[in-house]
């Protein structure tokens, strides 16, 4: 059997959502700081602040639903001019 390819997603431009550990001195703590970028450490501490924002407003399910949209949007426009050349 073959296996179906990922589903990739465009990231937004303001990052996906992430947890991750901050402690009271302003370090932090990443278990899965591999996630995003493979050229880090699954585990990372201290990591690098300026790669973290509390509470950015990204969201994932919005890029995963406009993608979408424009997939079904050309897929449509495609329907509409086979129709038209037969």
């Amino acid at each position: 059997p073959t296996m179906a390819a990922p589903y990739r997603v465009p990231v937004p431009a303001e990052g996906v959502p992430h947890s991750w550990v901050q402690f009271d001195d302003g370090s932090i703590a990443d278990l899965t700081a591999d996630q995003f970028d493979a050229r880090l450490p699954k585990s990372w501490w201290p990591a690098d602040q300026a790669r973290y924002r509390v509470g950015a407003k990204a969201s994932i399910w919005a890029a995963v639903n406009k993608h979408r949209e424009e997939a079904n949007l050309t897929e449509r426009r495609i329907n509409a001019a086979r129709e038209w050349w037969h």
